[in-house]
């Protein structure tokens, strides 16, 4: 199994990190390739493990390498790189805030390499990263420097897991996104949504406009996701539900291994299940979220 890709920069003070969720299958079973939305098949590449502290995994036994990056989290820096630098078949991406402000890191092959000057850093499969970096680059001069760090990171890596981008099969899944304010992370969440896998080109034979749909016998399915994000002393937990499956993933805090699956009908439904059976209090992600703490985007009612 392979972890692929997770990518932050330093703007502004602030720290963006955004990562897909998709284990890549390296041994040819491609069913488990495409089925990126399964339990078995999603890991929280981008961790909380502190709120001064974002961690981002890549390489093999992707299991491993999640445990042991939240168990060295609760080391002092110099003590944690150290420790992440041991586990020379994992890479990491460790990300920081504090007195020093922001600073970056990447640990891979046994070396610690110091981001924080060049102010990005990025770790997995090196197409995935060509691929994002191709796209980020036109979106930012398109969009403008006013638009927040997050949205351009976050917007760029959810037009990659799209089913239609085909930018590769090791990039997939669900974004997840985290950035700094002040000397704390949190999770930022937007509502999206994946169109039918399979779509093609046609032709009005009438006005000659050209459009697309999905061709005869294919599935027409729309999935849509709906992020929740941890607060209060459960920040580090993580979540989508997926209302047309009637199911979701969460990720608690502190928790380093697969999602628990929640069978529910609403996201309310979600947020409560969460809160009753996990001890997790999590709240919706909200349209127009990007670069904004959870407590201001969720109302009073979002939280039951």
């Amino acid at each position: 199994m392979v972890l692929t890709l997770v990518v932050a920069r330093i703007r502004d003070g602030s720290i963006s990190v955004v990562g897909d969720t998709k284990v890549t299958n390296d041994l040819g079973d491609e069913r488990a390739n495409r089925h990126v939305y399964d339990a078995a098949n999603c890991m929280r590449k981008v961790m909380l493990p502190r709120e001064d502290l974002c961690i981002g995994v890549a390489g093999s036994d992707p299991d491993r390498a999640l445990r042991w990056a939240m168990e060295c989290a609760t080391h002092l820096l110099p003590d944690l790189l150290e420790s992440l630098r041991e586990q020379k078949a994992h890479t990491f991406l460790v990300a920081s805030t504090g007195e020093q402000g922001p600073r970056l890191w990447t640990v891979r092959a046994g070396s610690i390499e110091d981001r924080t000057e060049v102010g990005n850093a990025w770790i997995g499969d090196q197409s995935a990263f060509s691929t994002f970096q191709a796209r980020y680059a036109p979106r930012r001069e398109e969009i403008g420097d006013e638009t927040s760090e997050t949205f351009l990171m976050a917007s760029t890596l959810v037009g990659m897991l799209d089913p239609m981008a085909q930018t590769g099969a090791t990039v997939g899944g669900f974004a997840v996104v985290a950035q700094s304010e002040g000397q704390r992370f949190r999770y930022v969440a937007e509502p999206g949504r994946v169109n039918p896998w399979l779509m093609e080109l046609y032709v009005d034979p009438q006005s000659a406009d050209v459009g697309i749909r999905v061709p005869v016998g294919g599935d027409r399915t729309i999935m849509t996701h709906l992020p929740v994000v941890g607060t209060g002393d459960t920040y580090g937990a993580w979540g989508m539900f997926v209302p047309e499956a009637r199911r979701g993933l969460l990720f608690p805090h502190g928790a380093a291994d697969a999602p628990r699956e929640l069978w529910v009908m609403t996201l309310e439904d979600f947020v409560s299940e969460a809160n009753k059976r996990h001890s997790q209090i999590v709240v919706p992600g909200v349209t127009g979220s990007w670069g904004k703490r959870p407590e201001h985007v969720v109302t009073s009612e979002s939280v039951r």
